[in-house]
């Protein structure tokens, strides 16, 4: 036992020292990453700043993965190798401090549309073999189901791990009463992630790579299962579903629903998913009728593409160019173009290879995250011309060509799309774009605030109107001679006026005159000024503090006469803010 222990930790030491020599830049980004997280979680430095050159790290990473697989297959020397690694280390790390670190939402949208084709592009590395006895289809096959199971299997093992080690720490700290800091679970997940899942790859390159030893997937019979009773019912399910409504669409002549483009989407993944599957069967006898029938299926997804393409585009005319319409468009480009060839190799009787499904991927990805007509760059240029032709033909601009506050103010429906395009296009490219736009006498986090609370404060998003003023609990002091009255009062179109009765003292008569408390005692009239509670705290969801609680009951001649004691204050939004409808406290008379 001891032997076989010794024997598996000196086996465990020989691959950790090869995947850190074969791969030492991977792990190096991989620290790099796990310390970035470490040191957001302990606010050591700026969060934006780290998790946007981790993520820059993480993309930097795929690519020397994809060099390294091309060294090891001898596709790419050694110098070359060493060279375009550090190279794109320095534009990765350099991209991740000047655009990632932004405030740009737009950027985190290119991320991963860089990470998908750096990603999809890895499973191409086998086709870079110029001379291989083997079909470049068998390679990519090997290669891709030992790449994605090692992937699959080692997250799956680091979940578990990080889910122990939790457990454990929680027990811990319930068992032996100790205080452990809840950060350390996010130290735990970031180093498990971060070095964890690099290292446990690279240390199966060797077995990623063997492209000469059937993978398990070659199974026939284990394929045969998947196909019949998984890919292909879930396909024809689709494609009927799908076909059924596009007759519904031409009887009634109505307008697609948005949810049928990922229907079709999800039918071509599918179909996508099962020539994969039936690739191995290709050079076996007696599967000829089910590898024909699943070389049809670009012919059965390609007439229902048009709608999906409408029904995208429906929401384009009306809205514009968002980055998810644009990933949905991109998507669909990219299943056209695979029916095409499918459909070609179909009567040509020349199967399509299953390698060009991510070779579409990863080109289409990359194209959509740079240049031009770029995923952020076509969103940027339509939403903001919607954005100028909304205040343009609302009149929402001043002489000097910014935002009107008093405009948006006067008409809160008729400008709250023109304030929703603002805030989208502020969240998700800087406010820096709009900076022409703001009135020159606010500041940029003022403004947004104003902003968001027109867009909210809104018959549309707000029905009711209603706001609750609730102060902390706290005993009710009193520093000199006073009577101390009960108060709940609830105006009705009825009774607007609340008489308080204490028995052997004098009785009040309470009401609301817009936003003062009136109290009338033996004819002289109290008041109590709400104005200010109601604007500070009206829109805030935390406890109004105690002594912003006690408000000054003045007599006419501005002499202080007592306190009011809020409890609770109700209101309403009217067309001149908000009004009290209903008061809880206690009112306090001064001798």
């Amino acid at each position: 036992m001891q032997e076989a222990m010794a024997g598996y930790f000196k086996r465990f030491a020989t691959h950790a020292r090869r995947a850190a020599g074969e791969h030492p830049l991977e792990l190096i980004l991989g620290v790099a990453i796990a310390a970035l997280l470490s040191a957001t979680t302990e606010d050591l430095v700026d969060g934006g700043w780290a998790v946007a050159m981790a993520g820059a790290a993480a993309l930097a990473m795929v690519w020397l993965f994809g060099l390294s697989y091309l060294s090891r297959l001898q596709v790419l020397r050694p110098a070359p190798r060493w060279a375009l690694s550090l190279a794109v280390i320095g534009v990765c790390a350099l991209w991740g401090h000047l655009g990632l670190s932004g405030d740009s939402i737009a950027e985190v949208w290119r991320l991963g549309l860089m990470l998908t084709g750096a990603g999809a592009a890895l499973l191409l590395i086998p086709l870079a073999l110029r001379e291989h006895p083997l079909p470049s289809s068998l390679r990519y096959l090997r290669m891709t189901y030992r790449l994605v199971t090692s992937l699959l299997t080692q997250t799956l093992y680091l979940g578990a791990l990080w889910v122990g080690i939790a457990l454990a720490l929680s027990s811990l700290e319930a068992l032996f009463d100790l205080h452990i800091s809840p950060e350390i679970y996010a130290h735990l997940g970031a180093w498990i992630a971060g070095v964890g899942l690099p290292w446990m790859l690279a240390t199966r390159t060797s077995v990623i790579l063997e492209l000469d030893t059937p993978a398990p997937s070659e199974e026939i019979h284990w394929f045969v299962r998947l196909g019949v009773y998984l890919a292909l019912p879930l396909t024809a399910l689709y494609l009927a579903i799908t076909y059924a409504y596009a007759f519904r669409i031409l009887l009634t002549e109505g307008l697609p629903a948005n949810v049928i483009s990922p229907l079709i989407l999800g039918a071509g993944l599918l179909t996508w998913l099962a020539l994969e599957q039936v690739e191995p069967m290709r050079s076996h006898p007696g599967y000829a009728v089910l590898t024909r029938i699943v070389d049809a299926l670009p012919l059965v997804v390609a007439p229902t593409l048009p709608l999906a393409f409408w029904a995208i585009f429906i929401r384009i005319d009306q809205y514009g160019w968002t980055e998810f319409r644009y990933l949905r468009v991109a998507a669909l480009g990219v299943l056209t173009l695979y029916c095409a060839l499918g459909i070609v190799g179909f009567f040509r009787r020349r199967p399509l290879p299953p390698w060009v499904a991510p070779l579409l991927v990863s080109a289409t990805a990359l194209l959509s995250a740079l240049g031009p007509l770029s995923a952020p760059a076509l969103t940027q240029r339509s939403q903001l011309a919607r954005f100028e032709a909304l205040v343009h033909a609302q009149e929402l601009l001043d002489d000097r060509g910014a935002l009107d506050l008093d405009r948006l103010k006067s008409a809160p429906q008729k400008s709250n799309e023109a304030i929703r395009s603002y805030l989208y296009l502020s969240h998700h490219f800087g406010p820096s774009l709009l900076k022409s736009y703001r009135p020159d006498d606010i500041d940029a986090e003022q403004w947004a605030s104003l902003l968001y609370e027109l867009r909210w404060n809104t018959p549309e998003h707000d029905p009711t109107g209603v706001r609750v003023i609730q102060a902390q609990t706290t005993a009710l002091r009193v520093e000199r001679a006073a009577i101390i009255y009960p108060l709940h009062h609830m105006p009705s179109p009825k009774a607007s006026v609340t008489t308080i009765e204490r028995p052997g003292q004098q009785a009040l008569r309470v009401s609301f005159e817009g936003s003062t408390l009136l109290v009338d005692v033996e004819g002289q009239e109290l008041r109590a000024e709400l104005e200010a509670m109601i604007t500070q705290h009206a829109e805030r969801h935390d406890l109004l503090p105690a002594p912003n609680a006690r408000v000054i009951l003045r007599a006419p001649d501005n002499t202080r006469r007592g306190e009011l004691v809020v409890e609770t204050l109700h209101l309403q939004r009217g067309d001149e803010g908000f009004v009290p409808t209903n008061l809880l406290g206690s009112l306090i008379l001064e001798d």
